[in-house]
């Protein structure tokens, strides 16, 4: 049965030369595992040490010599599946055991990852999600879609990230795409928290508040110009509401004046009254109903300057934080 480890022994023979000189071959397989820096994943590379030593012979009864290693014996090396061997030194030493002193040789691989496969299947689809994360401001508020995007997005890289600890073994310090995804995960969850926000201002309803004169300044003013955001005009609906407004106060100066120059009696001069109070009534609706509107219309406004805002902020996010993950390889 195979120790652990280690493959049984081979049954090979002896090699006498005619001096008594015996070589004896034994080749055998070694396990071996080696401590793993995962930082830059996927752009690491490795040094894997092998220690060979005796554990019952010091250095008078048994010598070590590194031999048959011309050229950093690596021509017969077979190159292990996405990796690609980079270098092998030896080196002899000693060290204690026990009472005695016992000779040791360390062989260090040195390894280096290749990048191809992990960049296409963990890293490009992660990026290309957080880059549409900041395009969901962009859909009408209407749709309703806007959250939807957000959660299945997060949903992506959450999925990509369970298949980058699935990949990596277990490590105290997180590697850079795990970073990366984080960071990515952090710019999802803001424009989602973003697009809840707006949503609301966008739906604010009659009731609404009057723009603060500092909202009206800085971001209806100063920001709108920026980010070249030009006032809604339609002159004609504009005039529409300035004439059924005009005709409304006309009715009821109409009204007024007919009260005052041409009542009779007591029941005509009612009537006028009763009519008057009507006009007033519709009058006053229709200025409330055009406030809210106007009111409704500014925070739409400030809505529109806000995304456009935002959604720059959250490109350029996305773009450094994918530049970083690619020039920690550098």
């Amino acid at each position: 049965m195979p120790v652990d480890g280690f493959s049984p022994p081979a049954d090979t023979n002896v090699r006498l030369r005619y001096d008594g000189h015996l070589t004896w071959d034994s080749p055998a397989i070694v396990h071996s595992a080696c401590p793993l820096d995962i930082r830059l994943f996927p752009f690491d590379s490795q040094r894997c040490p092998l220690t060979f030593g005796s554990w019952s012979h010091g250095v008078g009864g048994l010598r070590l010599r590194a031999g048959g290693l011309p050229g950093g014996g690596l021509e017969d090396l077979v190159q292990p599946a996405g990796w690609q061997v980079t270098g092998l030194t030896v080196s002899d030493g000693t060290s204690p055991a026990g009472r005695e002193t016992v000779a040791r040789l360390t062989y260090t691989l040195s390894l280096r990852r290749c990048p191809a496969a992990p960049l296409r299947n963990l890293l490009l689809p992660p990026a290309l999600i957080s880059a549409l994360a900041p395009l969901a401001l962009c859909l009408p508020a209407p749709s309703g879609e806007r959250v939807a995007l957000g959660l299945a997005l997060l949903l992506a890289i959450t999925f990509y990230q369970l298949m980058l600890a699935e990949t990596l073994p277990p490590a105290e310090t997180a590697p850079m795409l795990g970073r990366f995804y984080m960071a990515s995960m952090a710019v999802i969850t803001t424009s989602t928290a973003v697009s809840v926000l707006l949503l609301g201002v966008y739906h604010c309803g009659p009731e609404a508040k009057p723009l603060p004169r500092w909202v009206r300044v800085v971001i209806l003013g100063h920001l709108a110009r920026v980010l070249a955001i030009r006032p809604p005009g339609n002159p004609h609906h504009r005039h529409c509401h300035r004439h059924t407004g005009s005709q409304v106060e006309a009715g009821l100066t109409s009204g007024r004046t007919a009260q005052s120059g041409g009542a009779t009696g007591v029941e005509e001069g009612s009537d006028w009254q009763h009519l008057a109070g009507h006009v007033e009534l519709i009058a006053s609706c229709v200025r409330r109903h055009r406030a809210a509107r106007q009111r409704q219309r500014e925070w739409r406004r400030v809505g529109a300057v806000l995304e456009r805002l935002l959604t720059g902020t959250f490109l350029l996010l996305v773009t450094v934080t994918t530049l970083a993950a690619l020039a920690a390889a550098l």
